[in-house]
């Protein structure tokens, strides 16, 4: 079983074009992609999938945002979240907001829109 790569944004296209930047630079050979609307059902897929090893976050999103999303793994599951990789994905740089996201385990910040060339790149560095 591959390992997994969860994509969480409340925008499909976003979500669509990730997942099709993975694919074209051929990490759905070692990754199976998981996508998720918003952080309400990105906190169920990460407790049901034990394998997610890499997480693409959005901070705004309907429902429940991104922060609050990772606050929540990192209290209920502080091992798992130590080992995933988390990249948090927005169109704003708040200083204030990306000191919080870093506190519960971003290891990436990043601003849209992806140069998914780059990102895939920081994928394949994150797994080895």
């Amino acid at each position: 079983m591959k390992p997994k790569i969860l994509i969480v944004d409340d925008q499909a296209i976003s979500r669509a074009l990730v997942a099709r930047g993975l694919a074209r630079h051929g990490l759905t050979e070692d990754y199976d992609v998981l996508q998720a609307e918003n952080g309400a059902v990105g906190l169920k897929l990460f407790e049901a999938h034990i394998d997610i090893r890499q997480m693409i976050v959005d901070v705004h999103m309907p429902v429940m945002d991104g922060p609050t999303m990772l606050r929540m793994m990192s209290v209920r599951w502080p091992d798992r979240i130590a080992s995933t990789t988390i990249y948090m994905v927005t169109t704003e740089e708040n200083e204030s907001l990306r000191a919080r996201c870093l506190s519960y385990g971003v290891d990436e910040w990043l601003l849209k829109p992806l140069d998914i060339t780059k990102f895939c790149g920081h994928i394949r560095q994150h797994a080895a």
